[in-house]
């Protein structure tokens, strides 16, 4: 998705616990941490549903390069070109500032 997009924890959770519920995931602990893989009656029910996916897989891929295509993304690019660089300067001045305070300290 080229950070357009970043599902929140309050979809992602209930999402995995239905695949989980329907079999077409399992979990497993990894390390300490949860670790979500594919079952086999997963990617069957993917390979059924192949034209579905990627019907959804090419409407993604066509919002995507909505927004970030043509003069799009070219704007897109320029506004975080401008904002790194204001970052930067915000950044330098604060450091400025700090050298000056801890030289009159």
């Amino acid at each position: 998705m080229h950070g357009c997009y970043s599902a929140s924890p309050g979809t992602v959770y209930p999402t995995l616990q239905w695949l989980e519920d329907e079999g077409l995931v399992r979990a497993k602990d990894v390390e300490g941490k949860k670790v979500y893989e594919i079952t086999d009656l997963g990617l069957k029910f993917l390979e059924e549903h192949r034209d579905v996916v990627e019907e959804i897989f090419d409407r993604v891929k066509d919002a995507v390069e909505e927004v970030l295509g043509g003069g799009m993304g070219d704007l897109n690019r320029a506004m975080g070109a401008l904002m790194r660089s204001a970052y930067r300067a915000g950044g330098a001045r604060e450091t400025t500032r700090s050298v000056r305070r801890s030289a009159r300290s």
